[in-house]
């Protein structure tokens, strides 16, 4: 989400009211986010903006379909090949354009895969030698503890980025969510 303060807070609640509406209407990703891009367009007029991912998944097949407005591409940790992979779909952010597309694909996640949903707060922090944490750097501790539960693998991933930050701290905010498709039992 791009702003700050009240007017900010605001239009998020309305951004995730909208949202949670559509979702409840049992449309689909990319049917929901244009219902809200076009709602949140008719009714803002404060010029701010939001990134969203949203994704259905069907726990008992793996089948998870998924559209994007403009955040950053998932992490699809494949635990056949011990690979990351990008996931997006077509879309800006919602609240820029009226009519703007969003498309919408199909993924499968295998027992063991992980999807892993970040804000760009993760990978631009910045050190006290001005370097940044990077994609790779994530993708890296990612397929190095892929065999941790998904909430000790998040643990992990933010005390090394506010280890690699320092004193400098965060600039952005810092948002981290890991799904584990486990083995079935």
């Amino acid at each position: 989400m791009f702003g700050q303060g009240i007017p900010a807070a605001l239009f998020m609640a309305l951004a995730t009211t909208v949202l949670r509406f559509g979702m409840s209407l049992n449309l689909s990703p990319s049917q929901v986010i244009d219902r809200a891009n076009r709602l949140i367009i008719r009714d803002q007029r404060s010029r701010l903006f939001a990134t969203v991912f949203l994704g259905y998944l069907d726990p008992a097949s793996g089948a998870m379909a998924f559209a994007c407005a403009g955040h950053n591409p998932p992490l699809l940790y494949r635990a056949a090949t011990r690979t990351c992979e990008s996931i997006s779909a077509e879309g800006c952010a919602i609240g820029v354009f009226q009519n703007a597309v969003f498309g919408e694909e199909i993924t499968h996640l295998t027992p063991g895969d992980l999807l892993v949903l970040y804000t760009d707060g993760i990978t631009e922090i910045i050190n006290a030698d001005d370097d940044e944490f990077g994609e790779a750097q994530l993708e890296a501790l990612i397929i190095a503890n892929a065999h941790l539960p998904a909430q000790a693998l998040t643990q992990l991933i933010l005390r090394e980025i506010n280890a690699f930050a320092g004193e400098e701290g965060a600039a952005d905010d810092e948002t981290l969510l890991i799904v584990k498709r486990n083995p079935a039992e």
